[in-house]
């Protein structure tokens, strides 16, 4: 789904090579008759949030229909409640919770 941020290329280049059909969309008319979304994501929550406030009821409905979706990297995070990045920030509530910065204390490995 493209909803204006994330790693489009990536996703649809490793999605082809497991030997599925993509199509790279914001229509709901498309979305609606997708056998399963996928939300890529590069960026930050909130204006991601506002770049699918047009389709958000169209993803939710696929949810609700049994559509598999898969959220990726921040797709993921959008899937959750809320967010703690850039004040409190609602996500779209299909996974209870709510997604926060790691402490600086916190080691964590070498990513990217």
């Amino acid at each position: 789904m493209n909803y204006g941020v994330g790693n489009l290329r990536s996703i649809r280049k490793g999605l082809e090579k497991s030997g599925a059909t993509v199509q790279i969309t914001h229509n709901p008319k498309d979305l609606r008759s997708s056998d399963a979304i996928v939300l890529p994501g590069v960026g930050a929550f909130a204006p991601a949030v506002k770049n699918m406030a047009p389709i958000t009821d169209v993803v939710a409905e696929a949810m609700k229909n049994g559509t598999p979706i898969l959220g990726v990297c921040l797709g993921l995070q959008l899937l959750f409640t809320r967010s703690s990045e850039g004040g409190s920030v609602r996500g779209l509530d299909f996974i209870s919770g709510e997604v926060v910065k790691l402490p600086e204390s916190l080691k964590i490995p070498q990513m990217g």
